[in-house]
C-alpha cells in the first residue's frame, strides 16, 4: 500500500493537482496481528462429537492427539434450553448434529458451538400467483408486475469507472518499474481497497434488493431466468467491464437462498429469446427493442418496458412443458415461431409489406403512360 500511495502522490504532484496540505506518504513497519481469542474450527478427523449412552452426560467430545489412538474425552452436558433447541418440535426427536464443531475460548472458559441442518418445506400453494423475474444491469430485478428493484447505474457505476482508471494507472506504473528492473516483490499491486470495498457494496445492494422483492410479493411463487454470465459478451469493452463489476451471477444465488430460507417456491426457467419475444404474439425480432428500455413489437404493436416484457415471458414459461422439453436455443426459437404463426391464424392477422415503387415506367422509352 505504501508504493501505491507514493505513486498516487507523485502523479498528483506532476499533474499539479496535489493539495497544499498533502504530505508525502511515509513507510511504516508492519503491524503483526496478535491472537486475542482462540478459536478452533474442527472437522470429524480432529474433533468428533458422540452421543453418550451409559453415563450422566449428554455427549462425549473426542479430541485427537499426536499419540496414536490416544484421544481426549471431554464430557458435554446440555442445559434445558440447549435440549429444546436441538429437539424437533414436529417429531419430538433430537436433531442430527453436524460432524464439524467450533471451540471458542472466552473469559477463561471453552465454549462448544454445534450446528444442525433444518429442511424448510415450501409453503407456497400450487395455485399461487406467479411472479417472473428478469435480471439486468440497469435494474437488478424487474418483476412481471412492472416493479423494479436496485440498479448498478448511478453512484456504483461511477465508482467502478474511477476504480478502473486507478487500476489502469497502477498497471502502467507496474510495467514501467518492471522495465527498469525493480524486483517483483517490490512492484505495486494492481488491486485496490476501493475495488474490494465496491464489490462488497454491490453484493450488499443485491441482497437488499432480493429481500425487498420477496417482502413485497408475499404469498407468490417465483420464476427466474437461468443466467450464464461467463458466456455473456458485449462488443464494447466498457460494457464487459460493467458486466463483470455488476456481479449478476450473485442474484440467482440470492434468489435461491431467500426462497429456501422463506419456504417459497422459486423455479429456474429457460430464458432464451425472452428479451426478444413479444409477450402477446410471440414474435421474435431484435428490432423489437429499439433501445435498452423500450420494447415495441413490429408485428402487433405491443409496447411496454423491455425488462417488464422479459419478466412476463419468464413468468409464462414456468409451467410450459413444451418449452421445457426443448434441448437448445434452436428448438426454442422454432417453437416460438410456430406459436407466432398460430397466433396470426387465430386472430386472422396478416402482415402486409408496404409496396416498393421501382419507377420502371418512368425510365422506359416504351412507356405508354400519358398521365
Amino acid at each position: 500500500m505504501y508504493l501505491d500511495a507514493l505513486a498516487e502522490y507523485q502523479k498528483q504532484r506532476e499533474e499539479g493537482t496535489l493539495k497544499a496540505e498533502a504530505k508525502e506518504p511515509q513507510w511504516r513497519e508492519w503491524n503483526i496481528p496478535t491472537l486475542r481469542q482462540p478459536c478452533i474450527q474442527a472437522n470429524v478427523n480432529v474433533v468428533q462429537l458422540e452421543a453418550a449412552t451409559d453415563s450422566t452426560v449428554d455427549y462425549w467430545l473426542k479430541v485427537s492427539t499426536l499419540t496414536f489412538r490416544k484421544q481426549l474425552l471431554i464430557p458435554v452436558v446440555l442445559a434445558n434450553y440447549h435440549k429444546i433447541q436441538l429437539t424437533d418440535p414436529h417429531t419430538g426427536k433430537r436433531r442430527k448434529i453436524n460432524s464439524s464443531v467450533a471451540l471458542n475460548k472466552r473469559a477463561g472458559a471453552w465454549w462448544l458451538t454445534l450446528t444442525y441442518d433444518e429442511e424448510i418445506l415450501p409453503e407456497t400453494r400450487n395455485d399461487a400467483p406467479v411472479i417472473g423475474i428478469d435480471v439486468g444491469i440497469a435494474n437488478f430485478i424487474t418483476t412481471s408486475d412492472g416493479k423494479q428493484y436496485g440498479s448498478f447505474n448511478g453512484r456504483m457505476k461511477e465508482r467502478n469507472r474511477q476504480d478502473r482508471e486507478k487500476r489502469r494507472r497502477k498497471a502502467k506504473l507496474r510495467a514501467c518499474l518492471k522495465k527498469k528492473g525493480v524486483p517483483k516483490e517490490k512492484l505495486p499491486s494492481t488491486t485496490s481497497r476501493t475495488g474490494q470495498r465496491l464489490i462488497r457494496h454491490i453484493k450488499q445492494s443485491i441482497n437488499r434488493t432480493v429481500n425487498l422483492c420477496f417482502e413485497e410479493h408475499e404469498g407468490c411463487q417465483f420464476a427466474y431466468e437461468q443466467l450464464s454470465v461467463p458466456s455473456m459478451r458485449f462488443k464494447a469493452r466498457a460494457m464487459n467491464a460493467y458486466l463483470r463489476a455488476s456481479n449478476l451471477a450473485h442474484i440467482p444465488v440470492q434468489l435461491e437462498w431467500n426462497a429456501t430460507k422463506r419456504g417459497v417456491t422459486a423455479t429456474k426457467v429457460k430464458s432464451a429469446y425472452s428479451s426478444q419475444e413479444c409477450h402477446v404474439c410471440h414474435s421474435i425480432d431484435r428490432k423489437n427493442r429499439p433501445n435498452q428500455q423500450t420494447f415495441c413489437c413490429r408485428v402487433c404493436g405491443h409496447t411496454t418496458h423491455a425488462d417488464t416484457n422479459a419478466a412476463q415471458n419468464i413468468a409464462s414459461r414456468l409451467g410450459d412443458r413444451e418449452l421445457r422439453a426443448c434441448q437448445d436455443r434452436h428448438q426454442i426459437k422454432a417453437l416460438l415461431l410456430l406459436r407466432h404463426e398460430q397466433w396470426k391464424q387465430e386472430f386472422r392477422f396478416l402482415v402486409v409489406e408496404p409496396p416498393v415503387q421501382l419507377d420502371l415506367w418512368a425510365c422506359s422509352e416504351m412507356s405508354t403512360d400519358v398521365g
